[in-house]
C-alpha cells in the first residue's frame, strides 16, 4: 500500500507521553460502551490508528487530538477501498471475503 502520510506526519500522531485512562479520549469512549460493543469499537479504533501510522499506533497510543479533516479523509478512502459493497446481506471486501457484519480491518 502506498504511504498515505509522510513519515514525520505519521510520527507526529503518536502520543508523546501516556495519558491517564480517565483523560484519554478513546479510553473514555470505550469505557462508556456496553460489553458487546466494546470489542468491536476497540478493533475499529485500532484499525483507524494503524491506517494513519502504518501500524505503529493503536487506539491508546494515537494522539486523537491531532487528527484533522485530512486524516479522516484518508481513513474514509482506505476503508472504502477495503469494503466494496454489500451483497445478499454480506459485506464483500476487496479480497473477496464475505462477512455478515461490517468490519474495518
Amino acid at each position: 500500500m502506498p504511504q498515505l502520510l509522510s513519515a514525520s506526519e505519521s510520527e507526529s500522531l503518536k502520543l508523546t507521553s501516556p495519558l491517564p485512562l480517565t483523560l484519554h479520549p478513546a479510553a473514555v469512549y470505550l469505557d462508556s460502551l456496553g460489553k458487546g460493543s466494546k470489542l468491536t469499537m476497540t478493533n475499529s479504533l485500532n484499525t483507524i490508528a494503524s491506517i494513519l501510522t502504518e501500524g505503529k499506533c493503536d487506539a491508546l497510543t494515537l494522539d486523537w487530538s491531532k487528527l484533522r479533516y485530512r486524516h479522516t479523509s484518508i481513513v474514509r478512502s482506505v476503508l472504502e477501498k477495503r469494503v466494496l459493497f454489500k451483497k445478499g446481506g454480506f459485506w464483500v471486501t476487496q479480497a473477496g471475503q464475505r462477512s455478515p457484519s461490517f468490519c474495518l480491518a
